[in-house]
């Protein structure tokens, strides 16, 4: 299946933390810029244990801007939401879940960060209870995605994906993302035949999972 993209479509990505969106979709970003925006739940202030709250805020908010401006992004969200209260606030996505997006990328269900499993069960649930129509998109960020539906091939955009990726040096100094982000986009480009890719899970309206899943008979 894919993901089709036209001149009218309009594109969320939610991103819990400040880098969270370079390292799973960094290279459909900057090849979907101009249909993308992009909303940043939390300020990330637990994200270097070197620095006081105050002082990782700041730089971390000015590390996603530049990266923003770096891929291209015209339009970004910012709710600066503090880390670890992050769950009694979720209510505050809502409005722009509302915005009639055609997808919305949020994070794999299974992650292994708490933060990325909650903002996945709140937009399911508020958009089948709102029976908002956009198609989600999970990503992979901590967790690989067990069974992906959807590759995109990366492969003429990895070096942007990384300079972005390494727009965050603050986040750089302890954990090498450039490396392990590109990395399980090498393994994902060997899975579907591209050098780089990047994984999604997809979740098609009914309609769309019956024919696949009759095409796959046809095909066995």
């Amino acid at each position: 299946m894919d993901v089709k993209i036209k001149q009218t479509t309009r594109i969320l990505v939610i991103t819990p933390h400040p880098d969270d969106e370079c390292i799973a979709l960094g290279g459909f970003l900057k090849q979907h810029n101009a249909y993308c925006d992009v909303l940043l739940a939390t300020n990330g202030a637990l994200g270097n244990p070197e620095w006081d709250c105050d002082k990782t805020i700041k730089v971390r908010r000015l590390e996603f801007i530049n990266a923003m401006k770096y891929i291209g992004i015209k339009k970004i969200y910012m709710l600066s939401i503090m880390d670890q209260e992050l769950k009694k606030n979720l209510f505050r996505l809502n409005e722009y879940l509302r915005k009639n997006y055609d997808y919305i990328f949020l994070p794999y269900k299974k992650d292994n960060h708490p933060d990325h499993r909650c903002i996945y069960r709140h937009v399911r649930d508020y958009i089948k209870l709102r029976r908002i129509k956009s198609i989600l998109i999970e990503y992979e960020v901590w967790t690989p995605i067990e069974k992906p539906n959807f590759f995109y091939d990366i492969s003429g955009v990895y070096k942007e994906k990384e300079n972005a990726i390494k727009k965050y040096e603050c986040q750089l100094r302890h954990v090498p993302y450039d490396l392990g982000s590109l990395g399980l986009n090498r393994y994902r480009g060997m899975l579907c035949g591209a050098q780089y890719a990047e994984a999604f899970y997809v979740h098609y309206p009914i309609r769309e999972r019956i024919k696949e899943r009759i095409n796959n008979a046809c095909n066995k």
